[in-house]
């Protein structure tokens, strides 16, 4: 299913706490007044960013997951519509860096179904040399050949989500023309039973060699443990 992915960064001069705080209880709210906020989301997910387990810098605070209707396709949203040009998205600017946060879209491929447990978001890119659909299908490939390789570490997953990013549609939130300089083409979602079963798992030569067998087209970005906070599921809302 499509699904739009933005990363946020807090305005200037909030904390990361106050920032997801207002996100959650204010402004959430507010853009579900909107009829037209359901006409074109599926499922609504807030990630509010917490420790990171692995690799390099990164400045962003939450991740929105907001799972696409049909008519939600790429470019064509609830973001082109009267409500949010007058209302929510004036609201966003209380507390959201738009010029730095990044918005990309994703189809994700369930590799485990998804149960409860730490959620930890895994970024990546092809290598210097390599598109996004080159990546894509090694990427592919890869998933299904470290299942069968490495089962020490998958049996560890209660969930595992492949997200790959639809090639071209990576913008800068503030600046829809303009193409940000960080790179991403996956974004794996793993989950783990408890904090120190996904120490464990993250810790095992397994993983270890999961990595060593993607480096030849794959970067790692960074890995972050996220609160996942689901505002919105038409599949569980009343009917009616």
């Amino acid at each position: 299913m499509l699904k739009r992915i933005i990363l946020l960064c807090r305005k200037e001069g909030l904390s990361r706490s106050d920032m997801l705080g207002y996100w959650q209880h204010k402004h959430a709210p507010l853009a579900m007044q909107s009829p037209e906020w359901f006409d074109s989301t599926e499922r609504y997910t807030q990630n509010h960013i917490g420790e990171q387990v692995g690799g390099g810098p990164f400045d962003f605070d939450g991740m929105v997951e907001s799972w696409q209707r049909p008519a939600g396709t790429v470019g064509r949203s609830f973001p082109d519509t009267k409500a949010y040009k007058e209302v929510v998205g004036p609201d966003e600017l209380k507390f959201v860096d738009r010029g730095s946060s990044v918005l990309f879209f994703v189809n994700e491929r369930v590799l485990i179904e998804r149960m409860q447990g730490v959620k930890v978001l895994l970024f990546v890119a092809g290598r210097p040399g390599i598109d996004s659909e080159a990546f894509s299908v090694r990427w592919l490939t890869w998933h299904t050949e470290m299942k069968r390789r490495f089962p020490g570490f998958w049996g560890a997953q209660r969930g595992y989500v492949q997200n790959l990013v639809v090639p071209g549609s990576m913008k800068v939130l503030g600046r829809p023309g303009e193409v940000p300089e960080l790179r991403i083409d996956g974004m794996a979602e793993m989950r783990f039973a408890s904090e120190a079963a996904m120490r464990d798992a993250l810790a095992t030569p397994d993983y270890a060699a999961c990595e060593e067998a993607s480096a030849d087209f794959c970067l790692p970005i960074a890995s972050i443990v996220v609160r996942e906070v689901t505002l919105y599921d038409r599949s569980a809302a009343p009917a009616g």
